[in-house]
């Protein structure tokens, strides 16, 4: 399966290319190459949104729809080095609850009856990939969306980041 951009509006700043994807249409503003990340995690259909952010909070990329709310990064962040709070809380994502699965300094897994949430941490970078069930026979795993999500942050470990 291979993304194809739909069409591209260039201006000199910045590069929005609009995407066609079997889940739904979206678009990225492309100011550096780590949106090409996204739309390779995207090519996996047990990932609906994906985001790549740095260890201090910053954005590098994110899917379009990604709703993940600063509180919410910060709460992910935090849990590499002490996952105590999510364990009790639960992991929010776009204010919906997930149950903590497992978490220790390099990654986290939240579930949810409506999809789940996995992000690993590199040296630099935080990926999350984020599944949305749609519906009860939908079929997918989570742990699907941990082999793809922990691909791309071993990747990134290589090429040191």
């Amino acid at each position: 399966f291979h993304v194809q951009p739909l069409f591209s509006r260039f201006s000199k700043t910045q590069l929005t290319l609009f995407y066609h994807h079997p889940k739904n249409t979206y678009y990225t503003s492309i100011m550096s190459g780590w949106d090409a990340y996204i739309v390779n995690l995207l090519q996996s259909p047990h990932i609906d949104q994906a985001g790549i952010y740095g260890v201090d909070g910053s954005t590098w990329a994110v899917s379009s729809g990604m709703n993940l709310s600063a509180d919410e990064l910060t709460a992910i962040r935090g849990s590499f080095s002490d996952s105590s709070a999510l364990q009790k809380a639960g992991v929010m994502v776009g204010g919906e609850k997930n149950l903590f699965v497992r978490g220790d300094e390099d990654s986290l897994i939240g579930k949810s009856k409506k999809g789940g949430i996995v992000a690993y941490k590199t040296e630099q970078a935080i990926v999350i990939g984020i599944q949305q069930l749609q519906g009860d026979n939908d079929g997918r795993k989570v742990e699907n969306v941990t082999a793809v999500v922990g691909k791309m942050a071993d990747y990134l470990k290589e090429q040191g980041y």
